[in-house]
């Protein structure tokens, strides 16, 4: 407003005098607007044309975004922006910062958007996105692919212009979705895939159907990390009703199973049994003690046929259905040791046994590690110390984050019997890091909780032990 009142000649420099003047009378008479959005629009339609478009071409990215990306549709789509927005950062809309154009507030942002005629707004969001991602492909620029995808999907389907744009840009959507997931940012990850959805037309489940599988899948996942349980309900029932086999149902039922897990354990485990069933792995509703022990003995002499190098090497798993059979195990493990613990040794052994008969897979490292806790809590803690550390050897070979936050846990728990505190409360941390990249809020957790509990056995400070307590509520609080 007071630039307002400057250029209208209201308020005025007397550089004779050495200072402001103004005439109140005249200022009192002019009428002001009470909304301020109506207030900067005025502002802005008093300037040449082509500083309003590019002002409208720079509302269409929020209130601020990448020069580059600004420069790259100006070449690209032989727009004039670059010079008229120095004029714009002349009147005070608009600043440089940081190699970023930004909004000198968000209400001017907001007033110049509202300028654009809404149809209008789809196509030109559509038109900077098909621009920007040709480039970020070129250049493989993942913050350009985010800028790009985000501009399609304001768009939206409405203003696509050819047919074959409908495909190509869901694909977009599941690229920039991985390369969230990537980075751990599994909201962001689940819009993706979702917007990525809404451009797959009505038989894509037909016409598309690999895309669409992947899509659903990779959504469920997110879903699951981000504790949207109702989306993820609605994505695996799609995933069931419209995959062409079984096989292709594993994956959506997987993450069905996980999101049961912590809340409605008996379901879970009834889910996974059934699961496994079609598998062709059946569980006993309980087995003995002296079975259990039987079991466990037995499985340990034919580990001890194996050394450790011919473990670690062993020939990998290959067939799809055994893959998810012990990721079905692998995920049973907790809740079995929660509702039904006796059946702990029986399911952890299946999950070696698969291993040894079909092949090593990423999530046989938590069948390692549970058998070494076994081992360890029967008193033979050299012997589960080996198995614990060959589920580290595994992890760190198949770099399986999705399950690297239950092994690091498991696998401290013996670690810390035979290996100095300090540095299994590193592997207690490091272990907290890695669930938290892979969306596992309960692994992370226990991490947490873990390295406290250590701190107070090797002696530390009882203060800093309460920071920690304290510092650990971020942890348990926390929202993927």
């Amino acid at each position: 407003m007071m630039l307002s009142l400057h250029r209208e000649g209201f308020l005025r420099l007397s550089l004779a005098r050495r200072r402001w003047e103004w005439d109140e009378e005249k200022m009192h008479s002019k009428k002001l607007h009470d909304d301020v959005a109506m207030f900067f629009v005025n502002s802005i339609n008093t300037l040449a044309t082509d500083v309003k478009i590019a002002l409208r071409v720079l509302s269409c990215f929020g209130s601020s975004t990448e020069c580059e990306f600004i420069q790259a549709i100006e070449t690209d789509l032989k727009l004039n922006v670059t010079e008229p927005l120095k004029i714009a950062m002349a009147e005070g809309l608009v600043n440089k910062l940081d190699g970023k154009y930004v909004f000198c507030h968000d209400r001017i942002q907001e007033a110049t958007y509202s300028m654009i005629e809404e149809q209008d707004r789809y196509l030109h969001h559509m038109n900077y996105g098909l621009s920007l991602i040709k480039r970020s492909m070129r250049d493989d620029h993942v913050a350009l692919l985010f800028t790009a995808v985000m501009q399609l999907n304001l768009g939206g389907p409405s203003a696509v212009q050819h047919a074959d744009e409908y495909h190509k840009i869901a694909k977009y959507n599941l690229l920039a979705g991985k390369k969230a997931m990537e980075m751990s940012d599994f909201s962001s990850a689940f819009s993706f895939f979702d917007h990525g959805m809404t451009f797959l037309r009505k038989k894509h489940w037909r016409d598309q159907y690999d895309l669409s599988l992947e899509l659903f899948n990779l959504a469920a996942k997110c879903a699951l990390a981000i504790e949207d349980h109702s989306s993820l309900t609605m994505i695996c029932d799609e995933v069931s009703r419209n995959a062409r086999n079984y096989k292709d149902t594993l994956s959506s039922s997987f993450t069905h199973m996980s999101a049961l897990i912590h809340s409605r354990i008996s379901d879970s485990l009834e889910f996974g049994f059934k699961e496994l069933s079609r598998l062709g792995v059946d569980i006993p509703s309980s087995v003995s003690r002296d079975d259990t022990l039987k079991l466990i003995t037995e499985t340990k002499s034919m580990l001890d046929g194996f050394t450790d190098d011919t473990l670690l090497n062993y020939h990998v798993l290959s067939d799809y259905k055994k893959v998810m059979a012990i990721k079905f195990l692998a995920k049973l493990e907790n809740s079995i040791n929660q509702a039904n613990p006796s059946l702990l040794p029986f399911i952890t052994i299946k999950i070696i046994q698969l291993t040894i008969e079909h092949g090593m897979s990423p999530m046989s490292a938590i069948g390692f590690a549970y058998f070494g806790g076994i081992i360890g809590e029967l008193g033979d803690i050299r012997g589960g110390y080996r198995y614990t550390r060959l589920a580290k050897a595994l992890l760190n070979k198949y770099k399986c984050n999705e399950i690297a936050g239950e092994v690091m846990f498991l696998s401290s728990e013996i670690l810390s019997f035979l290996e100095p505190l300090q540095g299994t409360n590193e592997y207690r941390i490091q272990g907290q890091e890695l669930a938290m990249s892979a969306g596992d809020i309960h692994w992370a957790r226990m991490n947490r909780l873990g390295f406290i509990g250590t701190l107070i056995w090797s002696g530390t400070n009882l203060s800093s032990v309460k920071e920690e307590l304290i510092s650990a509520r971020h942890v348990s609080n926390c929202e993927m």
